[in-house]
């Protein structure tokens, strides 16, 4: 009886010190993920004004302005229809245009683009306090500064999103393979050019990076575990999906309909 009980005690012993061991492993991880999204902050910052907003930056910046002015995106601005994909259906009605624009709906709002990223950068410019322009102002009218100042107001939500893009990917990793194969997902998306490039534009696809692999995520733990909290994470974030981008949102909807 007295070797049983040294053996067990031996035992526990060796297996004890094993739990230090995994929360120093685990503290190793959040370290290196927390280097990763310092350094991939640093890398979206960088210079993020330096080049003017391109024509499809400055439509969204736009639809952006109309939802300070109207609660939602608009179809014109400063009493200006905004033109992204026309003639293709006729305007009878209008005696100045011949064609339409199919991207904004009957009822005069957009129906192309998701509203998640417009209203994003309409956050962000109502916290860096900008307005619209007066009515019937379609010329330059800011110094080099101010339009420095709405640039970096456009871009700072895809910097945002670009850094849960960095999260959601490690999370999608992690599930998939453990925490290795998180991390070398996440040093990939930190470091990848295109990746930083769409996370200093002012546009929607670095969000729907981030709502696709959230929702991959989410549908990997709702294999795996089956918690009713990962379902109500799952209809959350695919909600969010849909508001972010239809197509998208509708891959993986159907194949869950398959």
């Amino acid at each position: 009886m007295g070797s049983v009980f040294e053996t067990t005690r031996s035992s526990a012993q060796r297996v004890t010190p094993v739990a230090p061991v995994a929360r120093s492993h685990s503290s190793t991880h959040i370290w290196i993920l927390s280097f990763l999204l310092l350094t991939g902050l640093a890398c979206r910052m960088y210079d993020l004004g330096r080049l003017p907003l391109w024509s499809d930056e400055a439509e969204s910046s736009i639809n952006a302005l109309t939802i300070l002015q109207k609660g939602v995106p608009a179809d014109s601005y400063q009493g200006h229809p905004l033109f992204e994909n026309w003639m293709i259906r006729p305007w009878p009605n209008n005696s100045e245009f011949e064609f339409r624009d199919i991207s904004y709906s009957d009822r005069h709002v957009a129906a192309y683009h998701g509203w998640l990223p417009l209203y994003s950068i309409a956050l962000s410019f109502r916290l860096f306090g900008i307005t619209s322009s007066p009515a019937g102002m379609l010329r330059p009218q800011y110094d080099e500064m101010q339009r420095l100042r709405r640039t970096i107001a456009a871009r700072l939500p895809s910097v945002f999103f670009g850094m849960l893009c960095i999260v959601g990917i490690y999370l999608a990793g992690f599930r998939v393979k453990g925490r290795e194969a998180g991390l070398v997902a996440a040093l990939l998306a930190t470091f990848l050019a295109t990746n930083i490039y769409y996370s200093q534009e002012a546009r929607y696809h670095v969000e729907t990076a981030a709502g696709v692999t959230f929702c991959i995520w989410a549908t990997l733990a709702m294999r795996q575990s089956a918690k009713w909290r990962d379902f109500l994470n799952g209809g959350i974030l695919f909600s969010l999906l849909f508001y972010t981008h239809l197509a998208a949102f509708a891959a993986p909807a159907s194949r869950v309909r398959r």
